[in-house]
Formats: C-alpha cells, sequence, structure tokens
C-alpha cells in the first residue's frame, strides 16, 4: 500500500501542511505513524478526502459542517443537501448584495466624480456600510479591517485580551460608532454589565470634556435604539430568539463575553456565525486569553481558540506597552489583527487613557 508523507499530500492536493494538520485535529482525516522514523504517513485515499474537503470548503460550507457529514453515519446525503440548500439562499443573498453594490458604485462616480481625498467623508452611511464593512472609529483599525468579502456585514469580530486591558471598552467603542455610522440599532447581550452600566460606560467615553454631564449622556443614551440583555444564565439559543423578536434591521450585536455564556463552545461558536448571517450585521463577540499568556498575546493564546478560529473573520488581540508610558494614565494600547485563518495581519497603535477608559487614534 502507497503511505504519502504529509509534505507529499500537501503538494498532491495543493493544501497547505498547516490546513492538512487542522483536518486531521478535525477527525476529517486520519494517519498512522511509522515505527522506525514516527513520521505521519497517509493512505492513498487520503488525496481524495482533502479534494472532496476543499470542493466543499469552496461550495460555502465550514469545517465543523463537513466533519458532521463525514461523521453522520446515516442520511449523510440528506444532510449535504439540506447545507447546499442553506448555501443557495446565501448565494442570492450575495447577488443581492452585489446588485445593491452595482448601484451605488454607479451612483458615487456620478456624484462624486470630481472628488478625490475628501470622498469618504461625502459618502452616505448606507455607502459606507457597503462598501467599508466595519467602521470602528479608529482610521487605522479601519484600514485592517476593510475587506472584498461580500459578507463583510456579516463579519464576526472576537475582541480579547487579558483582564484589565480595556477590550470591553474598545468593543463598546466600536458597536456605539457602528450605531452611530448606520443609524440602525445595537443590541448587547452581557453576563456582567446590565443596561445602565453600559450606557454609563458608553457615557465615560462621551464625556472626556466634560465629566460633569455624564448623567446627562447616560439618559441621552438610554433613549437611542440600543438593547440590552443582562443575565448571568444566557445561552446562544436565548440570544438568537431575543435578536429574532426584534424583528428589526441590525447596526451590531455584542456578546459579553463568550466564556460565559451557557453551552458548549463548538454549539456556541457554530450559532454564533449562524447568528451573523441571518441578523446581516457585525457580531462583536468578546473573549479571554489564557492566563498564563504572555503579556502580548498571540492567537493560540485565545481560550477555545479551535473553536473560534472556526468561526471569526477578525481576532482582534488588545494588549498595553509597559515600556512606554505617555502620562500617569495614558498609555500605548496594541491592537494585534489576525485574519480568518490565524495568521496576523498586521497591528496598529492606539491610545488608552485609563481616566476615560477611552481609545484614541491620536497622542
Amino acid at each position: 500500500m502507497t503511505k504519502y508523507k504529509i509534505s507529499e499530500i500537501a503538494k498532491l492536493t495543493n493544501v497547505t501542511v498547516k490546513a492538512i494538520r487542522i483536518y486531521e485535529e478535525k477527525n476529517l482525516i486520519s494517519s498512522s505513524r511509522d515505527e522506525e522514523s514516527n513520521y505521519r504517513n497517509f493512505s492513498k485515499e487520503v488525496v481524495e478526502s482533502v479534494h472532496t474537503i476543499k470542493l466543499l470548503q469552496n461550495l460555502g460550507l465550514t469545517l465543523n459542517e463537513i466533519s458532521l457529514i463525514f461523521n453522520s453515519r446515516k442520511d449523510s446525503d440528506l444532510l449535504l443537501k439540506d447545507l447546499l440548500k442553506k448555501q443557495l439562499v446565501e448565494t442570492s443573498n450575495q447577488i443581492n448584495t452585489l446588485s445593491e453594490r452595482k448601484k451605488i458604485l454607479t451612483n458615487i462616480i456620478e456624484k462624486y466624480s470630481n472628488v478625490k481625498d475628501n470622498l469618504i467623508c461625502q459618502l452616505t452611511a448606507r455607502e459606507r456600510e457597503v462598501f467599508m464593512g466595519i467602521t470602528t472609529g479608529f482610521s487605522k483599525l479601519d484600514k485592517l479591517l476593510a475587506s472584498n468579502d461580500l459578507e463583510k456585514i456579516s463579519q464576526v469580530l472576537v475582541i480579547a485580551a487579558h483582564a484589565g486591558m480595556g477590550k470591553t471598552a474598545l468593543t463598546i467603542h466600536i458597536a456605539y460608532n457602528l450605531l452611530e455610522q448606520t443609524n440602525k440599532p445595537i443590541c448587547f447581550f452581557s453576563t456582567e454589565y446590565d443596561h445602565r452600566e453600559w450606557a454609563k460606560r458608553i457615557a465615560i467615553q462621551k464625556c472626556e470634556d466634560d465629566q460633569g454631564k455624564i448623567e446627562d449622556v447616560v439618559e441621552e443614551i438610554k433613549n437611542k435604539p440600543i438593547y440590552y440583555r443582562h443575565n448571568k444564565e444566557i445561552s446562544m439559543d436565548e440570544i438568537f430568539s431575543k435578536v429574532s423578536e426584534l424583528n428589526t434591521n441590525l447596526g451590531a450585536i455584542v456578546i459579553d463575553y463568550f466564556q460565559d455564556i451557557r453551552g458548549d463552545g463548538t454549539y456556541k461558536a457554530k450559532m454564533i456565525k449562524e447568528l451573523s448571517t441571518v441578523a446581516r450585521c457585525p457580531v462583536l463577540v468578546i473573549s479571554t486569553v489564557n492566563k498564563k499568556s504572555a503579556a502580548r498575546p498571540m492567537a493560540e493564546d485565545l481560550v477555545d481558540h479551535k473553536v473560534l478560529r472556526e468561526i471569526y473573520d477578525k481576532l482582534l488581540i488588545v494588549s498595553r506597552s509597559g515600556e512606554v508610558v505617555l502620562t500617569d494614565n495614558k498609555k500605548i494600547a496594541h491592537i494585534d489583527v489576525y485574519d480568518s485563518f490565524g495568521e496576523e495581519s498586521s497591528s496598529v497603535h492606539l491610545v488608552w487613557d485609563g481616566s476615560y477608559c477611552s481609545y484614541s487614534d491620536q497622542l
């Protein structure tokens, strides 16, 4: 029987070694160990399996969905058919999105043919949403999150850090900015903060220049289209149900935070991805990193990394520089951005102001 090394499988299938290792972790393929060299050996059938996996991925199925098909002893054909029907619906939505992009692009060309540097400022909220995706309010970060992905308005953005690093403050800033940019309601689902605490945290950021106005701004924010759900025992089924009940177009959904939501990690992750697609808006998921990880964690330090990397479009890991202290309260914050393959695309530096639990682009 012919045996192949992992590098040979990669060459035969035009798939990276890293991807093959992930397939093996998911039990989509298997290998045996050579007793002498201790190298992993793969059979000829694995080549066909890898080709099938790539085909299903190209058809839009996730590795978790492919795993369900591969491991289903009964009705695997029916399961595949149902999943492909779901992809057909999503493809139709993509076609509608492309049609809208075409109309907006034509409109932009007609309206802004003489505009150069100030083009972004003159776009409508909908035009910015369609062509820029998530707008965080930080120009440096927006450049890293910009994407040509047709479903970018349905992104899953995971924001993670050690405790006390300001991941919630960053999430609040992004979510509230989406409300103001899109004029659409936002939802907060939290196991920690109730609606008044969330409103106060937003108000503190907005009142840097006049903290005496916080209470007035809190009341103003509470009257905005922001939906809150505070429950220490909240589940993804409940979140999904509440969003469905709202029956309205949303600007963003915030889940605070992943590890405290009840249920199995794989199931929670799958439901979050489905939620972003059904709600057609960004879902911002706050997470944590392993306590023993370095002061500047990496993607693999993310708690529940294996399940979350299957669903996130971007991962933001927040940390602070201990080397550069601007003032007693201001420090340099690192925002390391990882793409959906777990590769670090780049990083940006923001200024963290501990006095107001806020970030800014400028010193």
